[in-house]
């Protein structure tokens, strides 16, 4: 594909201004009429793709980040009975009882 300066050092020469205003003005509906064709279904497609892509992977991330909570939340569950069973078969030292 050839660039505008290009063209326009062409056609300068050799033709008027208004023959190289049309040829211009059917170059870029050209672009206009196959940037509007087949192409643009596949790029609407793959966006639409790239973001279900994306939401599904905020998802896994959200389900990920639910499941690391989940397991904090047993573990704390579990240290604490733990915790609690030390401590019933093992009480604290009564500053108290041994201060008087």
């Amino acid at each position: 594909m050839r660039s505008s300066l290009q063209c326009l050092l062409t056609y300068r020469s050799t033709t008027s201004a208004v023959a190289l205003w049309d040829a211009l003005r059917q170059r870029t509906a050209q672009i206009l009429q196959e940037s509007n064709t087949e192409p643009s279904m596949v790029i609407t497609n793959e966006i639409a793709r790239r973001v279900t892509d994306w939401k599904t992977l905020i998802k896994k991330d959200h389900l990920m980040h639910l499941a690391g909570l989940k397991y904090m939340f047993r573990c704390a569950q579990h240290n604490q009975a733990f915790s609690a069973l030390l401590l019933q078969h093992n009480p604290l030292f009564d500053y108290v009882i041994n201060n008087d």
